[in-house]
């Protein structure tokens, strides 16, 4: 009954994350329109008539003492959804884009937010055929730019939930990289919606 009970955890954590965010209109609203007659500086400017964005996205805790069987379960049940669908159309219209169901990660054994986000861009590089760790983990770039790198990559291909496997490694984080990472969680789930186990 607990399997059934995570899967269904899993199913409506998904679905509910997308609620809120349309592919269609993000793929047209991302892409600026060609203006013949004039330049208007103020036209992408926030109205307070305009919809903002609203957050649909939720995520759960599964805890428990080390080697009862939960990153066992969690493989298992997300064997049941397909990690990557690739679209081709939408609506009749040609709609190209790789969506990314779940990706699933192990919080690295210090904690440190740099190594979570190279393991993020690793697993989308390895479940896409893309160069997201070759272009943006350098090691110029500091934490907060990762992070936020990390949460564009989220957003373009629609991510539809983030499994953070091992999480209690943060507490071993001596440099107030727990801090940074569990903000960082928040953050996906409000400002990006995409949902975080």
């Amino acid at each position: 009954a607990l399997h059934f009970d995570i899967y269904r955890r899993f199913n409506n954590v998904g679905r509910g994350g997308y609620a809120g965010r349309n592919p269609v209109a993000h793929y047209r609203r991302s892409r600026p329109r060609l203006k013949s007659a004039s330049y208007d500086q103020y036209s992408g400017q926030y109205t307070s008539g305009m919809p903002k964005f609203m957050s649909t996205a939720a995520g759960f805790n599964i805890a428990g003492i080390s080697g009862v069987g939960k990153s066992f379960s969690i493989d298992r049940i997300l064997k049941l959804l397909p990690q990557v669908i690739h679209h081709s159309s939408y609506g009749g219209k040609p709609f190209t884009q790789s969506q990314s169901v779940w990706l699933k990660l192990d919080c690295p054994f210090d904690g440190n937010p740099r190594g979570l986000c190279i393991s993020f861009f690793k697993a989308v590089d390895a479940l896409l055929g893309t160069n997201y760790r070759h272009n943006h983990a350098k090691r110029s770039r500091i934490q907060t730019e990762l992070l936020s790198d990390m949460a564009t990559v989220a957003g373009n291909h629609y991510i539809g939930a983030l499994i953070i496997d091992e999480i209690q490694r943060i507490s071993l984080a001596k440099s107030g990289g727990a801090d940074l990472l569990l903000n960082f969680f928040v953050q996906l789930v409000n400002d990006m919606g995409v949902p975080v186990v």
